[in-house]
């Protein structure tokens, strides 16, 4: 079972929203990622709202990486804080979280527009 794709601004899953599916596709789902493999790399599987910015969340993101996640989420609250870190020369920004400010490996979840 794969998550429900979302792509459309109107439609965006607030925080504690995609925390509540992350959770239930974790519990539900034995797929090894969030979207179809071989079908949806590279694509954004869900958008994300903090209600200033938006976040495209990838259909390559792994199961282990929602797991880190969500642990985090446990520690921190549904509140967990996110930043952002650019990466490189490249002009994506990935998402970092918690007050280390860290970043799950394969936790494909970048900020995008304001």
């Amino acid at each position: 079972m794969y998550m429900l794709r979302i792509t459309q601004r109107p439609d965006a899953l607030t925080k504690p929203e995609f925390h509540a599916a992350l959770r239930s596709w974790l519990t539900a789902s034995r797929a090894r990622t969030i979207g179809e493999p071989g079908k949806s790399k590279g694509r954004v599987w869900l958008l994300v709202t903090d209600g200033i910015r938006f976040y495209r969340f990838g259909a390559d993101t792994t199961r282990q990486a929602v797991a880190g996640y969500l642990h985090s989420v446990e520690k921190y609250g549904d509140d967990v804080m996110w930043g952002i870190r650019s990466m490189g020369a490249s002009n994506r920004q990935q998402v970092v979280f918690g007050p280390h400010q860290l970043a799950e490996h394969e936790f494909e979840l970048f900020a995008y527009g304001q």
